[in-house]
């Protein structure tokens, strides 16, 4: 999950503080609160999945699916996006179309100015 927030989030010190946010604050005000969606959060999927047996925890089976859940969409989100912003992107579009004899902009390089 880690991996798939990092790619969303680009800057790496706003990655790790909203993630020990989400983590300190808005899981515990969540499972204090409403335990009936708190207890879908990832920190508390991961304290059932590994057996602590708590009021409004799940079953470790299902904290395992709702952690793979999490990871799921995490990753559903940062894929398109990091295929967006990778700088390599363009550059491999160019070289499909080079190599089938279409037209193509200049290099992302001379885009940029560097040479």
């Amino acid at each position: 999950m880690g991996v798939g927030l990092g790619a969303i989030i680009r800057n790496q010190v706003g990655a790790v503080i909203t993630l020990l946010a989400r983590s300190f604050v808005v899981d515990n005000l969540l499972i204090g609160l409403v335990p009936s969606i708190g207890r879908f959060t990832p920190t508390r999927a991961e304290d059932a999945l590994v057996g602590l047996t708590a009021e409004h925890l799940l079953s470790p089976a299902a904290g395992a699916i709702v952690l793979i859940a999490w990871a799921a969409t995490l990753a559903l989100i940062a894929v398109p996006l990091v295929t967006r912003r990778d700088v390599t992107w363009p550059r491999a579009i160019q070289c499909s179309a080079l190599s089938k004899g279409e037209p193509t902009s200049p290099p992302v390089s001379v885009l940029r100015g560097a040479w």
